[in-house]
Formats: C-alpha cells, structure tokens, sequence
C-alpha cells in the first residue's frame, strides 16, 4: 500500500529539525506538547503485554507521561501520531553518528493496533528521510518476539541486517534484537 505524502505544509527541509509536522492519507504527524499527556499516558501506561517489547518502566501516572513529552519527546523532536485529533502513538526519526544514516523507532496505542497506522506513518518517516534529508540509509530494531513491529518494518521495505542474541534487556526480559535496515537504492527501486 502507497501513502502519499503531502508537504505543502513543510518548507524546504535541509535537516531533519527543519519540519514540524508531516501530513498522510490519514494522520498528522506533529512535534508532542503538553495536551497530549493523557492519551501518552493511555498507551505508555499500558501494562499489559503491549508494551513489553520497549526498554523503559510503564508510566504510572500522568505525571510520567507529562515528564515524558517535556524531558524526551520535544528535546529530541520525536513526532506524535495523531489520528482524528487524538495522539495515538509516538514514531522518531533520528540521525546516527554515521553520516547519512537515520534511525526510527515508534510505538502505538493497542488499540489502533492492526488498522495500518503504524506503517503509513514510518512510510511517510521514510518519505522524508530519502527525498528530503537525502540519507543513505535507514535502520530500525525490534525484538524478535514481537513480529508484529518486524512485519510493519518488511512492508515498508527494510531487510534484515542482523540479529543480535540477549542484546537489551526490555519489560519481557533479555530479548534477541533483529536490526533492519534500507538504503537509497532499495527505497526508491520499491517506489517504482
């Protein structure tokens, strides 16, 4: 599935802390703030198997959802996910220290789990990584365990680059980490 990316709101984008917003077929993708604490809360709150594939404690109120936004989110530029006026996830585009190279990293509200939310909005990451910030290429990891966020990353084309064993300790334990990968080449011969 193709998501057409519309930039008539984005001036000319040089660096990646050049844009603010990003539209898709159906989402924003905007920088967080504050009014978005409750709906951070509801999915980084979740302590059911949902968020048991990320690294960090589950919120336990929104006051670690508000703390969150100001100390993580909007010092490092890291988009909200909205869907129909309510932030729905979280999705980051980052440059590594190797130049060229971008980084992404996302999650999702369960409740839009399965509806493509998480695949329009890293095509649309990818859109701009390739066209806009002119990378070389783009990496992605996920534990090996949560197929789901792997299938996400084969459809927006990114290949298997290797798979590290009891690499990172995560709310379900010490995981194996597949990393991924597409560079320039690859993402545009999948656009024709």
């Amino acid at each position: 599935m193709t998501y057409n990316v519309r930039f008539d709101i984005i001036a000319a984008m040089e660096t990646l802390s050049s844009f603010d917003m990003i539209l898709t077929d159906r989402l924003v993708l905007r920088l967080f703030n504050a009014a978005d604490a409750n709906d951070v809360f509801e999915f980084a709150g979740d302590k059911t198997d949902a968020n048991r594939f990320v690294a960090w404690p589950a919120h336990e109120e929104c006051a670690d959802s508000v703390r969150c936004i100001r100390d993580i989110y909007i010092p490092n530029r890291v988009f909200a996910i909205e869907y129909s006026g309510k932030c729905i996830g979280a999705i980051e585009l980052k440059s590594t220290e190797e130049d060229g190279v971008y980084s992404i990293g996302y999650i999702l509200n369960k409740k839009f789990w399965n509806l493509g939310f998480t695949t329009e909005a890293l095509t649309a990451l990818l859109d701009v990584a390739f066209r806009r910030l002119k990378a070389k290429s783009v990496v992605a990891a996920h534990a090996v365990e949560n197929k789901a966020s792997g299938r996400v990353m084969e459809k927006c084309g990114l290949k298997v680059e290797r798979i590290a064993l009891k690499e990172l300790e995560l709310r379900c334990g010490l995981s194996d980490i597949r990393h991924m990968y597409i560079d320039a080449e690859a993402y545009f011969k999948n656009q024709n």
